[in-house]
């Protein structure tokens, strides 16, 4: 691990049918649309999440992208916003125990409706539909020190201490992530690791433990 001392930061501081099953499906649908808008709205009180990451922020780095939904979806982009964070807290949950963990509080509350958790797959292509991009927003948006004066190993003669690191995962044996990242040499031989993985470079906030900045690559 390399440290070194940056200069203060500024900020441091401080249309209706009549057929009878097309009424049918359209009343269905908009009934599962109003549910989509009452958890989406819900997201926007206070919440363990929205401490962190408030809902206005989630929509404007889906807006930054041009991400928002065209149509009227189950799975609205702000909710589909939390629930890629939510595999960072509930890691070993498969992908509809990451969304119950989510809202489960809401329907305690009687604001879910009758919304139901999606299928693993639906899940899957909605986190697919929003992609990166609205992720790297937010967190070139949100990534700042936090450290201050009174923060033990934030600071060296008025200046912040920070550090470069480096680690590395394996990620799903898929073709698409061998051509990104490729995998690594087996240190046994001249084989090659069993499953791609990723190495990420990053800078943190001594004091605080905080990555300000990373990328990415093979």
């Amino acid at each position: 691990m390399r440290v070194f001392s940056a200069r203060p930061h500024p900020g441091d501081s401080k249309g209706v049918s009549n057929h009878p099953a097309r009424t049918t499906s359209s009343a269905l649908w908009a009934g599962q649309h109003s549910s989509a808008q009452r958890v989406h709205h819900a997201l926007d009180r206070p919440s363990p999440h929205g401490w962190v990451y408030p809902s206005g922020l989630m929509d404007r780095a889906v807006a930054a992208c041009s991400r928002t939904e065209q149509r009227r979806r189950l799975l609205l982009a702000r909710l589909v916003m939390y629930f890629v964070l939510g595999p960072a807290l509930f890691s070993p949950a498969p992908y509809p125990d990451v969304m119950r963990h989510l809202v489960e509080g809401l329907r305690g509350q009687g604001l879910l409706g009758d919304w139901h958790i999606p299928a693993k797959s639906s899940l899957f292509r909605a986190r697919q539909r929003l992609g990166p991009e609205p992720l790297r927003v937010l967190f070139t948006t949100t990534a700042k020190p936090m450290g201050t004066e009174a923060t033990p190993g934030a600071f060296w003669r008025g200046l912040r201490l920070l550090a470069v690191d480096g680690t590395c995962w394996d990620v799903a044996d898929s073709p698409a992530n061998e051509a990104a990242f490729g995998r690594p040499d087996n240190a046994r031989g001249h084989d090659k690791s069993s499953l791609p993985q990723v190495r990420m470079a990053c800078l943190i906030e001594v004091g605080t433990h905080l990555v300000l900045d990373a990328e990415l690559a093979g």
